[in-house]
């Protein structure tokens, strides 16, 4: 919450679906496109950047933690009506 006074900015914040979810990350992203509501992938971990990818031949394999991360997380963004 925002001190008493001061307007807060929360126009950008991440959805991370859990493990049972019964939709993925992509497939969540698309939806809300579809209703008007914005969404990105926002958090894409170094082991997918291109540059890092190539550079080091990094694997999604390599990196289990952040790569199950990313395949659960859609960032959203607020807007004012």
């Amino acid at each position: 919450m925002a001190p008493a006074g001061d307007q807060h900015s929360w126009h950008l914040y991440v959805v991370r679906l859990g493990d049972g979810a019964k939709v993925r990350a992509m497939s969540s992203s698309s939806a809300c496109s579809r209703r008007g509501i914005g969404s990105a992938f926002h958090y894409i971990p170094l082991h997918l950047q291109p540059y890092w990818r190539e550079r080091y031949d990094l694997k999604p394999e390599q990196f289990p933690h952040s790569q199950h991360a990313y395949e659960r997380m859609v960032s959203r963004r607020c807007t004012r009506a």
